[in-house]
């Protein structure tokens, strides 16, 4: 084998290693405690880690003849961030630094947002860790919620949670891991190596 392809295989290997995402299905538990319940009518509890030992809840109320969905509040260890979603879409920390989605919940729980939901399948979108660093919780965890409303109120139909990772599509287990140091210099390696094999190319 030439040198360069010998090196070509290398980084490709090396790529091909360097991914630790995970995704997993069902990561948010759903309960239902009834008209009046306090804080919230609806508690909703997502994974933070993808063996699913650790969990954080969060509280939200559908009123059946509004058809308003309201977020009330969150649990106060490193709480969950949610935003309304759609199927297909990309959920990415990039898309959420950028204000591609709505944000149905408050970090600095100053305030209750409340929408117009009408019966009817709809995503949510959330953020959640594990730990702090510098005092703010750590968000690691890209996941996403189906629900149904309705007359009788709120259901669950599926979820999934991409742990470690930069996306995840929603209504899908697809998720893209996050780069790690050793991967992004992999990637200029092969880059560079592209370059040189065109030049080599190019004298010939």
């Amino acid at each position: 084998m030439r040198p360069i392809l010998r090196l070509a295989a290398f980084f490709l290997a090396a790529v091909g290693s360097a991914s630790a995402l995970t995704v997993v299905p069902s990561v948010v538990v759903f309960q239902d405690q009834g008209p009046g319940a306090f804080p919230g009518r609806y508690a909703l509890s997502l994974y933070q880690d993808a063996a699913k030992t650790d969990y954080t809840g969060v509280w939200f109320s559908y009123d059946t003849t509004a058809r308003r969905l309201a977020w009330n509040t969150s649990t106060i260890d490193e709480s969950s961030d949610w935003y309304f979603v759609a199927a297909g879409q990309t959920f990415a920390w990039a898309g959420i630094a950028a204000g591609d989605h709505v944000r149905l919940t408050d970090p600095a729980f100053a305030q209750t947002f409340a929408f117009d939901q009408p019966y009817g399948d709809f995503y949510l979108g959330a953020t959640t860790g594990r730990g702090f660093t510098d005092g703010r919780a750590n968000r690691t965890v890209l996941a996403w919620v189906l629900l149904r409303a309705s007359s009788s109120g709120l259901a669950l139909v599926d979820s999934a949670g991409a742990y470690d990772a930069s996306s995840i599509v929603v209504g899908t287990l697809n998720g893209t891991a996050i780069p790690e140091p050793a991967s992004a210099a992999t990637l200029a390696g092969l880059g560079a190596l592209g370059l040189f094999c065109a030049r080599r190319r190019d004298r010939r």
